[in-house]
């Protein structure tokens, strides 16, 4: 299934590279297919995603959650990190990878891990808070921290 997921992207100009994680890869129960694209544009249209979810669900028979990775970092820094260091990555560019396809997705990566390690306190900080609470017994009460 996977390579019909592939073929499909690779046919999209619009789209540089993609990353399929999640359950899909991990089990042979899975509930739907988590695919992360890159677009060429920022700029995409929310009616060109919902084409794409509907033809790849056309195509595997299986629901399919398709999310936009162009930017993810700078809202989700964790998120994108467990996608890039868990997924399965297809690179392509019309059967060749170019030079500049190659520069986008490094740059993507790279912006990625400055992100997951430029809130690594952050996170850190905030699941310290939360075990506080709930060793305190004050996990939903308000005025918690006096």
């Amino acid at each position: 299934m996977q390579d019909k997921i592939t073929e499909y992207l690779q046919k999209q100009s619009d789209i540089v590279f993609h990353y399929i994680f999640g359950s899909f890869l991990k089990s042979d129960r899975y509930r739907d297919i988590d695919i992360g694209v890159y677009f060429r544009d920022d700029e995409f249209e929310l009616l060109r995603l919902g084409e794409i979810v509907s033809d790849l669900e056309e195509i595997t028979h299986t629901k399919v959650d398709v999310i936009p990775l162009n930017k993810l970092y700078d809202k989700n820094p964790a998120f994108v990190h467990e996608i890039i260091s868990t997924g399965e990555l297809s690179i392509y560019g019309n059967g060749e990878i170019s030079t500049e396809d190659k520069e986008t997705w490094v740059n993507f990566k790279v912006s990625c891990i400055k992100h997951f390690e430029d809130t690594r306190y952050l996170r850190e900080m905030s699941r310290k808070a939360l075990l506080d609470r709930i060793k305190s017994k004050k996990l939903g009460k308000r005025g918690y921290a006096t």
